[in-house]
């Protein structure tokens, strides 16, 4: 296998877990702003929480998407 590959795809799997630190992170702060929406301030970062682990989670697939791509490319070599 090549080199450069195995060092896309290693990056790819790390990408991956960051992530998902994030997506963990993120999707738990937003869930806690759930019992706090009275307050005004809350409601404008649960909203942010929102739009922020969207843009993640679309990150993440698409990470994958092209790790997946990569791996049928190592493996029609």
């Amino acid at each position: 296998m090549n080199c450069r590959l195995e060092k896309e795809l290693e990056f790819y799997r790390d990408t991956l877990k960051i992530l998902a630190a994030f997506v963990i992170a993120v999707g738990g702060g937003t869930a806690g702003l759930v019992f706090k929406l009275d307050d005004p301030k809350a409601i404008v970062l649960f909203f942010l929480g929102l739009w922020l682990e969207t843009g993640l989670i679309f990150s993440m697939a698409r990470v994958y998407l092209e790790a997946r791509n990569l791996l049928e490319r190592i493996k029609d070599e």
